[in-house]
């Protein structure tokens, strides 16, 4: 049966240490700079787009802002920074289990602690890095000055997505991390 063959070879490979989920660019772009850094990663998606260019989208349709220029490059500044920000956060998880598993008796407890660890490491420069970007750009997206139609639609795809990479980065990449050590080791 070709189910079962399918199952099968799935099966008899290595598990990750990150799966990626989403089509975005920054989600690809995460995954290939993960996989030249040594990290095993895999990618998921079912169309290509991510959960961060879909609360841009949103956002802009909020705003009544078509799609021009503007946003496109305010796209590519999101997708640089979204990416900065989750292989930091993906670096530091790495490095802190890596240390957890070298301990005398790795465990789904020690594991855990090592991903808090990894994590809360990285909190507050996320939230400066989000903090910082969005507080920026809420007065050029607010502006109505000379020259605020074509700057607003840059500034409005890194707020929006400003706020769901500060979600992502914080609460799901360590979830997801953790996720791939649940059934690796003694409880």
């Amino acid at each position: 049966d070709a189910d079962e063959k399918a199952a099968a070879q799935l099966a008899d490979k290595d598990p990750f240490d990150v799966l990626v989920i989403g089509g975005g660019p920054a989600d690809a772009s995460a995954a290939i700079y993960e996989a030249h850094k040594g990290i095993r990663t895999g990618l998921v998606a079912e169309r290509f787009g991510g959960q961060v260019s879909d609360t841009v989208v949103w956002l802009m349709h909020a705003l009544n802002y078509d799609f021009s220029v503007a946003a496109a490059l305010g796209m590519i500044a999101l997708a640089g920074v979204a990416i900065e920000t989750s292989i930091i956060m993906m670096v530091f998880l790495k490095t802190s289990v890596e240390g957890a598993m070298r301990s005398p008796n790795p465990s789904q407890a020690v594991t855990t602690e090592a991903i808090r660890a990894g994590a809360s490491q990285r909190v507050r420069p996320v939230l400066m890095t989000a903090t910082a970007t969005i507080v920026g750009l809420l007065p050029v997206l607010l502006g109505t000055g000379t020259g605020s139609e074509v700057m607003s639609r840059l500034a409005a795809p890194m707020v929006g997505g400003m706020i769901t990479t500060l979600v992502l980065t914080l609460f799901l990449l360590p979830a997801i991390y953790r996720l791939r050590f649940r059934n690796t080791l003694e409880p």
